[in-house]
């Protein structure tokens, strides 16, 4: 579904993929400035020979002189990265924008379309929750999340084959604990879907009361029913902030668990790391490189995991239904996606 409503923006969407391109090239090469100075500048006083051409247009032959290079390499690193990340901005925000017009203009034109049946049953508070907040949900998933996980999975395996390149022994310790940390994202994962379509349920409840009881305003005056608003009110909004909680619970255990793994990772490394100096057979520097890979390594597991929510809600709302519409009380509300996976509208959803 969502890629049906990004096709139509290819050409801004290769744009945003080039510049990510480049974000993680940037991001992979933020460590190796201070590689230069802890393992050349101090140590060798020259650059390494796959630098040898920075020597030959001026940069001195000295620790002054790498350092400055790490410095000028740092910098321009900076830049590039910096200049990436604002094109990745503006072109992701603008088909994120796009994307929700397309898919509200698609779920009102339909809306039109369904018969006065379809309206028995339908309430008018869970439709506006759709076409506003649902929507929001598409449009984020879209416009971020959808690339997000693309980038992170790149990033996953850029990194994996350097920090291979640098240290196969090391890369073991970070393969070696994987297996338990998905198994861990997974588990987390579906109990999010479950709180958050709880969520979305009970803010689509709130709607619902707000607008029956605003639309009914002057019957609700004429029979002195105030108070048995106010009472529906403080049931939904109760029962939405409870599901909240509920869902906050989940979602704060994730970051906690992804810290200690990193911390017991990087405790490995830095014991082994240390006596592989000691003997000779490492760098400081690249002990350095390394444990800044290991920190970048594992934010992308943890990222794909915060999008767990975001998909979750995307993943609801996308349901194919490839039938008509049928009137039956008591029924959810889905997307319809064509064979393709274009949106067409709405559903009632047994």
């Amino acid at each position: 579904m969502v890629f049906g409503l990004v096709k139509p923006y290819s050409g801004w969407l290769a744009i945003v993929l080039a510049a990510m391109v480049v974000e993680i090239l940037m991001s992979l090469a933020s460590p190796w400035p201070l590689k230069l100075v802890l393992d050349d500048a101090l140590g060798n006083h020259r650059l390494p020979s796959w630098l040898e051409w920075a020597h030959q247009i001026g940069i001195g032959r000295h620790t002054l002189g790498v350092a400055l290079f790490a410095g000028i390499a740092t910098l321009m690193i900076a830049i590039i990265g910096g200049i990436a990340t604002y094109i990745d901005n503006y072109y992701t925000t603008s088909i994120g924008q796009y994307v929700a017009n397309d898919l509200r203009l698609r779920i009102y034109e339909h809306l039109h379309r369904l018969s006065l049946g379809y309206y028995d049953s339908a309430k008018t508070g869970s439709l506006m929750s759709t076409i506003t907040s649902d929507v929001s949900t598409v449009q984020s998933f879209a416009s971020s999340s959808t690339l997000g996980i693309l980038v992170d999975i790149v990033t996953i395996v850029f990194m994996l084959g350097l920090m291979i390149w640098l240290d196969w022994d090391f890369t073991l310790i970070a393969i070696a604990v994987m297996p338990f940390l998905l198994l861990f994202v997974f588990r987390f994962k579906k109990a999010v879907k479950e709180v958050t379509r709880e969520v979305r349920l009970r803010q689509s409840e709130i709607v619902a009361v707000v607008q029956e009881g605003l639309g009914q305003v002057r019957a609700v005056k004429a029979f002195g029913r105030q108070d048995l608003e106010v009472t529906h009110m403080e049931a939904a909004s109760l029962a939405s902030t409870e599901a909240a909680l509920r869902a906050r619970r989940i979602k704060s255990l994730l970051s906690p668990v992804v810290a200690v793994v990193v911390a017991l990772c990087t405790g490995i490394v830095l014991w082994k790391g240390t006596a592989l100096i000691i003997a000779g057979t490492m760098t400081a520097g690249a002990l350095t490189v390394y444990l800044a890979y290991l920190n970048k390594f594992f934010k992308p597991v943890k990222d794909l995991a915060s999008m767990a929510s975001t998909i979750a809600q995307t993943t609801r709302l996308g349901g194919r239904v490839v039938q008509e519409p049928v009137t039956v009380p008591g029924v959810s509300f889905a997307l319809i996606a064509d064979p393709q996976g274009h949106v067409v509208g709405l559903a009632q959803q047994l």
